[in-house]
């Protein structure tokens, strides 16, 4: 691959890791930036202290959708479920472990989801997205499997990863191992890698039963849905 491409489709993961933390740190109260960094390369996201303002705001607007979609019995129990799932999270301290692993955690999603564009038929209405598609998936995939496969298997490689930034910022899996999980940096990789060929699965399988999901999904949209 030309270094150009490469350099654009790296943007494009960096972006997407980053994102993914700044969405967890909001979702918990955390008032976040994604951003590139520019002294060590890669991203970060600069993050505030939890801020009760945002949860308020928060849980406003998932009463006023509850009020909306009051008549949807399938809606109100999704919502009441990632509202409890958000603040078991919170009261347990496990959204710092949420926070730290939504990064790769969305790497892996755009897999699920560029592929599913390309093959699906709900999102491509314009010449030359279904390859676009495929080749984010495509290059999101090797990546990541690339990546974990590195940590699983070179001890050289998971030498260098647990250096972090400069010496001063700890990496996402080296956080998760030493502060969260009894686990080695190997293990937790391959925990990762699975993920990573389970989402190429995923996507074939929603495409081939979108005649199954697809109408439930469209039922929890709509505020009344027809017996």
């Amino acid at each position: 691959m030309l270094p150009p491409s490469r350099f654009i489709l790296n943007t494009f993961l960096t972006l997407v890791h980053e994102i993914g933390h700044a969405i967890a740190f909001w979702l918990f109260g955390y008032p976040a930036v994604p951003s590139f960094d520019f002294i060590f390369g890669g991203g970060i996201t600069l993050a505030l202290g939890r801020a009760s303002i945002i949860l308020w705001l928060l849980y406003g607007a998932i009463a006023y959708l509850a009020w909306q979609y009051r008549r949807n019995r399938g809606t109100l129990i999704t919502l009441a479920g990632l509202t409890l799932l958000q603040i078991l999270l919170i009261l347990t301290g496990w959204d710092q472990i949420a926070i730290i692993a939504m990064g790769h955690l969305l790497e892996i999603a755009a897999v699920f989801i560029c592929l599913y564009f390309a093959l699906g038929k709900y999102f491509c209405h314009v010449s030359g997205e279904q390859t676009l598609y495929a080749l984010l998936a495509s290059f999101s995939f090797l990546e990541n499997g690339a990546f974990f496969g590195q940590l699983m298997t070179s001890e050289t490689f998971r030498i260098a990863y647990r250096v972090g930034k400069g010496g001063l910022l700890d990496h996402d899996l080296v956080r998760l191992t030493q502060d969260f999980f009894a686990m080695s940096l190997s293990t937790l990789a391959g925990c990762f890698l699975l993920l990573t060929f389970l989402a190429p699965v995923l996507a074939f399988g929603a495409f081939y039963w979108e005649s199954r999901w697809v109408p439930q999904f469209y039922r929890l949209c709509q505020p009344s849905p027809k017996s």
